[in-house]
C-alpha cells in the first residue's frame, strides 16, 4: 500500500491538542499545590500565565515541525487554535466569559508563546556557505 502524503496543516490540531493536554496538567498540579497550601494564591495566577506560554510553545514547536509550511505560521495557528480551545473551555464550564484582564493576559501569554516556539524553530542551524565569486573578465584558454 502506498502512504498517502498528509495536508500541509495536518500537524497544526495535533500541536493545539498537545498544548491543550498540558496546560491541563499543569493547571491540575497548580491547583494540587494551592490546595496543599504550597503556593500563595497571588503567585498563582503568575504560574498560571506562564503555563499557558509554556503550553503554547510546546504545541507550536510540534506545529512547526508536523507541517509543510513555514515555522512561523504553523507555530501561530497552532497557539490560535490553543487560544480558541481555551476561550471554548471556558464557555463550556462558565456561563459566560468576562473580559478581565486576567483573561486577557492568559490569551496574550499563549499567543506569545506560539510566537516564540515560531521563531525557535524557524532559524536554520549549520554553516551557511559562501557562493563563489562570479569571475570577471576575459576566459583564459588552454592551450
Amino acid at each position: 500500500m502506498s502512504k498517502r502524503k498528509a495536508p500541509g496543516w495536518a500537524g497544526i490540531p495535533e500541536g493545539a491538542a498537545l498544548s491543550l493536554g498540558l496546560y491541563i496538567l499543569l493547571q491540575c498540579l497548580l491547583a494540587l499545590l494551592t490546595v496543599q497550601d504550597m503556593l500563595d494564591p497571588a503567585a498563582a495566577l503568575r504560574l498560571q500565565i506562564g503555563s499557558a506560554a509554556l503550553a503554547a510553545l510546546c504545541g507550536g514547536v510540534l506545529s512547526a515541525h508536523g507541517t509543510g509550511m513555514g515555522a512561523l505560521p504553523a507555530a501561530m495557528a497552532g497557539a490560535a487554535c490553543f487560544a480558541v480551545l481555551i476561550v471554548l473551555g471556558g464557555l463550556l464550564i462558565c456561563d459566560g466569559l468576562v473580559w478581565s484582564t486576567r483573561g486577557i493576559a492568559l490569551l496574550a501569554a499563549a499567543l506569545a508563546g506560539g510566537l516564540a516556539a515560531g521563531l525557535l524553530c524557524g532559524r536554520r542551524g549549520g554553516k551557511r556557505r559562501k557562493k563563489p565569486a562570479a569571475r570577471t573578465g576575459r576566459a583564459r584558454s588552454r592551450v
